[in-house]
């Protein structure tokens, strides 16, 4: 909101459209030497909390997609496809941030891309985690063992 209002301070005029490419200039990638931080952290991207396999791959996915969005945003005198990550650099992210037995599995039955890798990843999950028995959780109800209409 801050940034609306020194806006509207320098320009003294309430128009959207100049706000709104303000906005996307300083929000944007200007230099070469930013892109490649950027890309650097997202190489060395690391899940915090150990989730499931595949909660793990869909905050994977998302970080790539906002990496690969704040990429678009460099200007056209900087090489795009340089700064997009590749398929070996995504193995890389998804073999670091899954399990030790994932990753095992991904070695034999992955395959040579990325996307067959998440895929098998994904497989493993429904493998594995969704044929485990389910522990239920027994909740004390104040209607258990009550007959309709008794009081």
């Amino acid at each position: 909101m801050a940034i609306v209002r020194l806006f509207d301070a320098q320009v003294g005029s309430h128009d959207g459209f100049l706000l709104l490419s303000k906005l996307a200039t300083e929000f944007s990638l200007c230099t070469r030497t930013e892109a490649i931080f950027f890309k650097q952290c997202m190489a060395n991207f690391k899940l915090g909390k150990q989730q499931s396999v595949r909660d793990a791959v869909q905050l994977l996915e998302s970080e790539m997609y906002l990496y690969e969005k704040l990429v678009q945003t460099i200007s056209d005198s900087i090489l795009r496809s340089e700064m997009f990550l590749q398929d070996g650099e995504k193995s890389r992210l998804l073999m670091l941030n899954l399990p030790e037995n994932v990753r095992t599995f991904l070695q034999l039955h992955g395959g040579d891309t990325y996307t067959s890798q998440r895929d098998a990843a994904i497989r493993y999950y429904e493998r594995t985690e969704l044929k485990t028995p389910l522990r239920f959780i027994q909740v004390h109800s104040p209607f258990h063992g009550r007959v309709l209409g008794d009081s």
